[in-house]
């Protein structure tokens, strides 16, 4: 190997072609008429992996240059909608919607209360978009206040029956705990409607808690979601609910997924069998509405029903 092409092997080697060396030959046909065909492959060869190095390189520091700036552009949305959650329980922007629950029999209607967000612009953000963000920075608490306080504010005077929804952060919490039965020892009808995710691993306390509250105050218990998570059978045992909201994900493929619609009836059968009464979710069009009913379904609740609209509409 020539002095020439020992230069670039060492170079490579000590990493001082870490992002390419760009090299100029003067006088190449003598060069090259100096070098052996041997010395003329290694001399093509190492170019070959600078170049090949120096590639991968440029490609590493792109991606990692776009993994960066993707993660700065997420940190930004994510303080900004922490921003944006701070003023809106400031400036009381944190709003509650209903969405109708059809039901069978004398009583003909239910509400599910339903949380909102409006923004700085006046546009409504779904809680999709801000819940995570409130648990992460500590703000869910203030949020769950609000929606137990404006829900039995609106109910209060109306014989109308209501749900809202508790998670197992709420349970957990001495505050939001407190809210809730502040307002329940002033509400004085019982067509109050707690709702338990099913898919929160609530604790024996916290079940222990809820069975307390539900035999002091004479509310309702639904597991909400029922079959979007695990050990179902297990948590009917533990909460004992009333009511059995099945989850849209089972509900929406019944027509057309023999498996959806085979376990719908295997958890309208258990249901009839423990004397608990249902409610279908997402029930989005006539066909799926007649197919419920045709099973003697209590309650139905989905966009062919009604959408969910502003609380005081």
């Amino acid at each position: 190997m020539t002095s020439y092409t020992q230069h670039l092997y060492y170079q490579k080697q000590l990493g001082e072609s870490k992002y390419g060396v760009f090299v100029v030959i003067k006088n190449r046909n003598k060069l090259l008429q100096k070098l052996t065909n041997k010395e003329v492959v290694s001399l093509k060869q190492v170019l070959q992996k600078i170049i090949t190095d120096f590639n991968k390189n440029k490609t590493s520091i792109t991606n990692k240059s776009v993994i960066e700036k993707e993660e700065h552009n997420n940190n930004s949305i994510e303080l900004n909608m922490k921003n944006e959650i701070e003023r809106s329980l400031k400036e009381d922007d944190i709003i509650m919607y209903k969405q109708k629950i059809e039901w069978k029999g004398y009583i003909s209607i239910k509400y599910e209360c339903l949380v909102r967000m409006k923004n700085k612009k006046g546009e409504i953000v779904p809680p999709i978009d801000f819940l995570d963000v409130a648990k992460k920075y500590n703000l869910y608490t203030e949020i769950s206040k609000k929606v137990i306080e404006k829900s039995f504010k609106y109910f209060n005077d109306k014989n109308i029956y209501f749900t809202l929804n508790l998670s197992k952060l709420d349970f957990e919490n001495l505050s939001v705990m407190k809210t809730l039965v502040k307002h329940l020892k002033n509400y004085k009808k019982n067509n109050f409607i707690l709702e338990i995710t099913e898919n929160e691993e609530l604790t024996e306390k916290n079940i222990l808690l809820l069975n307390r509250l539900k035999e002091k105050y004479n509310f309702q218990v639904a597991l909400d979601d029922y079959g979007s998570g695990n050990n179902n059978a297990k948590k009917i045992i533990d909460i004992k609910p009333d009511i059995i909201k099945i989850d849209g994900s089972i509900i929406k493929d019944i027509l057309k997924d023999k498996y959806s619609k085979t376990i719908l009836l295997s958890m309208v059968f258990l249901a009839r069998k423990l004397n608990k009464k249902i409610i279908a979710e997402y029930v989005s069009e006539e066909k799926i509405y007649n197919y419920l009913k045709n099973l003697d379904i209590e309650g139905y609740q989905g966009y062919f029903i009604s959408k969910p609209i502003p609380i005081n509409s």
